[in-house]
């Protein structure tokens, strides 16, 4: 009884099997934008009715590798007809229809030289608070030929030949789908930077004290320059260590503060307490800037005070 009831159920299984893959049909398409590595058959084919589980089998059958991304293959639709029946001799009951062949399109992401420019602007953009205060923008950029990457979540990675990034010549850029690493170029170009800078309107001689008609500010391309001054306040009313050529930008380290007292020089010492204020006379010890620290001897009681330089000739000591 058992084995007749196996053989029965047998048989039916066969029949509905049967019964619902001839009623399948297949219709091939003319095009069809493929998204993955692998070409399947319901990207290729429309199958009717699409609601069934056979249906859904048959949609996620494999046709081979998809092209690479941004290309297109053709396929013939007598060849997948075969194909299918070869693995699964029961497709030979689906009713096969549509185009003759199949032109397959992979889908991807194209990346042009504008989007690699747009990319390395962006980046310059976020290194702002690093790179100093000027109009930076590529005087020269030789960008890459358009080329495809698959389709997904694109990240773009970007490493100039210079960590300063002022003076790279190179930046590497690597493009990551989904986590992973699909392709690496090398973009060539040179950078500048616009500021304002401070700059000598005649020669400027060693050991002077500039003037504000020594100098002016010009907009300059600032790589390739050492620290240079980039307002007339920084310049003005300091000592010049070297001279300058008239044109030439101006250099902070070539400026030093002149001294409001000198050695030995008769200073007025300002003590402060409490809203108390009392005056003495003293004598510098050394040569001192406005602001900085000063050490002198009381003249009246011969002691060794310090205070800070408050106006020429004067030392403020908070008691």
């Amino acid at each position: 009884m058992t084995l007749l009831r196996t053989i029965l159920i047998t048989i039916l299984l066969v029949l509905t099997l049967g019964a619902t893959a001839s009623a399948l049909e297949v219709q091939f398409k003319k095009s069809a934008l493929v998204k993955g590595d692998v070409i399947t058959l319901g990207e290729v084919a429309t199958i009717i009715p699409s609601s069934s589980a056979e249906a859904g089998a048959l949609a996620g059958q494999s046709l081979g590798y998809s092209p690479e991304p941004g290309k297109r293959t053709v396929l013939q639709a007598s060849e997948i007809e075969q194909y299918l029946v070869a693995r699964d001799p029961g497709a030979g009951a689906v009713t096969w229809s549509g185009a003759e062949s199949v032109t397959v399109v992979r889908d991807a992401i194209e990346v042009g030289p504008a989007d690699i420019r747009e990319y390395l602007e962006a980046y310059i953009e976020r290194k702002k608070d690093i790179l100093p205060d000027a109009e930076i923008r590529f005087r020269r950029l030789d960008l890459p030929q358009p080329f495809y990457l698959p389709t997904g979540d694109l990240e773009v990675e970007i490493f100039p030949a210079d960590p300063a990034i002022l003076k790279s010549k190179r930046f590497t850029l690597i493009f990551r789908v989904d986590g992973r690493v699909e392709k690496n170029i090398a973009a060539h170009g040179e950078l500048e930077a616009i500021a304002p800078v401070v700059i000598a309107t005649n020669d400027l001689v060693r050991g002077m004290v500039v003037q504000p008609q020594d100098v002016n500010v010009a907009r300059m391309d600032i790589i390739g320059l050492t620290s240079p001054a980039y307002s007339e306040a920084e310049v003005v009313g300091k000592k010049l260590n070297r001279s300058v050529r008239q044109g030439k930008p101006v250099r902070r380290e070539w400026i030093t503060t002149p001294p409001l007292i000198l050695k030995g020089q008769m200073v007025t010492i300002v003590a402060r307490k409490d809203g108390l204020v009392v005056t003495a006379r003293g004598i510098a010890r050394h040569d001192a800037v406005a602001g900085g620290v000063a050490k002198v001897i009381n003249s009246n009681s011969q002691k060794e005070i310090q205070g800070l330089v408050s106006a020429p000739g004067e030392v403020t000591v908070e008691l």
